[in-house]
C-alpha cells in the first residue's frame, strides 16, 4: 500500500517524498525485524530460561549472608524493619518485574516484602524445597517460586516471587515479549510447552494474536498512503482520507465509536458554509440544526456514548472535537443574518438554557434553532461554542435519564 501510494505522487511530491519514503522504509524495517507474534512453543522456551534465572537470582538471595543474620533466632535486639531495605534491593535486581517479593521466617511468618502487591500464595506452603508453583486467581493466574532459606543444614525461612499474569493475556509476560500484535495468555489444563509443575498444576503459555497498533507495520502503510494523498493528491482524495479515517479508525478499536459523531457534525458544518444566505435558507438550515440537536441524545443512547464526563477538567479529547464541530457548524449556520434587537438575541438563548437544564431534547431542538437565528452575534466563535457545549450537557443528561428509565422498566418486567 505505501509502495503503490508513493509511485502514485512522487513528481507530485519533490520535497517531501523523501520523509514519506522513510516512514515507509520504517514500516517494512518492523515487519520484517519485530514478530507480529511468537510461537506458543518459543514463548515457553524463553520464559523457562527467565525463570530459570529468576531462581537462580532468589537461590543468590537466599543465600546473602544479611539475611542469614536477620532470621537467625539468636539473641539481640528485635529490628522489625531491619530486613525490609534488604529485600527492597533484591527485589530491584531481579531480571523481571515481579509482583511480590516476600520473606518469610522459620515458622511461614512474613518478615519483610517488597512490590506492587503484598500477597502470599494460598496452595504453596511457604516453607519447604525449590519448587515453582502456578494458582488460579480471579481473571489471573498467580506464578510462584520458592526458595529456601538454610544456614548449616538448618531452615531459616524461604523468599517466595510472585507474578501475576492475567486470563486476557498481557503483551510481556516474565520479561518476555509475545509480538507487536500479540499476547500471552497462562492455561492451567497441564499440557504443552510451559514451566515445570509445582504442587498447584502445570502451567503453558498460548500466544494470541490481537489487532494491530496504530504504530504497527500496517498502521504505518495507511499512514504513508494517507500523508500522499493528503499532500500530493487531488482535494477529493484528502475529503475521502479523512472520511475514510473518521469511519475506519473507530472500527479497528484505534479510536472511540464517537468519533464517528464528531466526524458527521464536522461533514454538516463544511455543508452549511456553502448554503446560499436567503432568509429561507437560513431559516430551513436553522430547523436542520435543532432537529440535529434533538438527535444528539438518541445518538448517544444508541452508540453508549457518556455525553456528561466523569471530570469537567479533562473530558476527553473526542467530547472536545465533538464541541468544537458543533461550534463551528452553529457559527456557519448563524452566518448572513441582519442586525437582531439585543432584546429578541438575548431572549433566543431561553428556551436552549432550560432545554439544558430539564434535558429535554425537543427544548434543545427549539433553542438550538432560535439560537441560530437570532443569537449569534458577529463571526467569533465564543457564543457556539457556549451553545454547544449546552448541547453536549443537555444531550448527554437526557441519554443518560433515558438508559435508567429503560434499565428500570427492564427490572421491574422480571419481577
Amino acid at each position: 500500500m505505501a509502495a503503490v501510494a508513493l509511485a502514485f505522487a512522487w513528481r507530485r511530491l519533490p520535497r517531501r517524498a523523501p520523509w514519506l519514503a522513510g516512514v515507509a522504509l520504517v514500516a517494512l524495517l518492523l515487519d520484517a525485524l519485530l514478530p507480529a507474534g511468537r510461537s506458543s512453543a518459543d514463548f515457553a522456551a524463553l520464559a523457562n530460561a527467565r525463570s530459570a534465572e529468576l531462581q537462580g537470582r532468589l537461590a543468590a538471595l537466599a543465600g546473602d549472608p544479611r539475611l542469614h543474620r536477620l532470621l537467625y533466632p539468636g539473641g539481640g535486639e528485635a529490628e522489625p524493619e531491619a530486613p525490609f531495605p534488604l529485600v527492597a534491593e533484591g527485589w530491584r535486581s531481579l531480571p523481571f518485574r515481579v509482583d511480590t517479593l516476600v520473606v518469610v521466617d522459620e515458622h511461614g511468618l512474613p518478615v519483610a516484602w517488597a512490590g506492587t502487591a503484598a500477597r502470599l500464595p494460598v496452595h504453596l506452603r511457604p516453607l519447604g524445597e525449590r519448587a515453582v508453583a502456578a494458582e488460579p486467581g480471579i481473571g489471573s493466574v498467580w506464578l510462584w517460586w520458592r526458595e529456601s532459606v538454610f544456614e548449616s543444614g538448618r531452615s531459616l525461612g524461604a523468599v517466595l516471587a510472585g507474578v501475576e499474569i492475567p486470563e486476557r493475556g498481557a503483551g510481556r509476560v516474565l520479561g518476555v515479549w509475545a509480538g507487536r500484535a500479540a499476547v500471552a495468555a497462562a492455561h492451567l489444563e497441564g499440557w504443552g510447552p510451559g514451566l515445570s509443575p509445582g504442587p498447584a498444576p502445570a502451567m503453558g503459555f498460548v500466544v494470541r494474536p490481537v489487532r494491530a497498533a496504530p504504530w504497527s507495520a500496517p498502521g504505518l502503510a495507511v499512514l504513508v498512503a494517507a500523508l500522499v494523498l493528503v499532500v500530493g493528491g487531488p482535494a477529493w482524495a484528502v475529503v475521502a482520507v479523512a472520511a475514510a479515517v473518521v469511519a475506519g479508525l473507530p472500527l479497528l478499536g484505534w479510536l472511540p465509536i464517537g468519533w464517528w459523531l464528531v466526524g458527521g457534525v464536522a461533514a454538516c458544518a463544511l455543508a452549511v458554509s456553502d448554503v446560499p444566505r436567503g432568509r429561507l435558507w437560513r431559516s430551513a438550515v436553522a430547523v436542520g440544526v435543532g432537529a440535529a440537536a434533538w438527535a444528539l441524545a438518541g445518538a448517544f443512547d444508541r452508540l453508549g456514548i457518556a455525553g456528561l464526563p466523569p471530570s469537567l477538567v479533562w473530558p476527553g479529547a473526542m467530547r472536545w472535537a465533538l464541541v468544537a464541530a458543533l461550534a463551528v457548524l452553529l457559527r456557519n449556520a448563524g452566518k448572513g443574518r441582519g442586525a437582531v434587537p439585543w432584546p429578541l438575541g438575548l431572549a433566543s438563548w431561553l428556551p436552549l438554557a432550560v432545554g439544558v437544564a430539564r434535558a429535554d431534547p425537543f427544548l434543545l431542538a427549539l433553542g438550538v434553532a432560535a439560537v441560530v437565528l437570532f443569537g449569534l452575534t458577529g463571526r467569533g466563535l465564543l457564543l457556539p461554542a457556549l451553545a454547544a457545549a449546552g448541547i453536549v450537557m443537555g444531550a448527554g443528561d437526557a441519554a443518560r435519564r433515558t438508559g435508567l428509565v429503560a434499565t428500570s422498566e427492564a427490572t421491574l418486567a422480571r419481577l
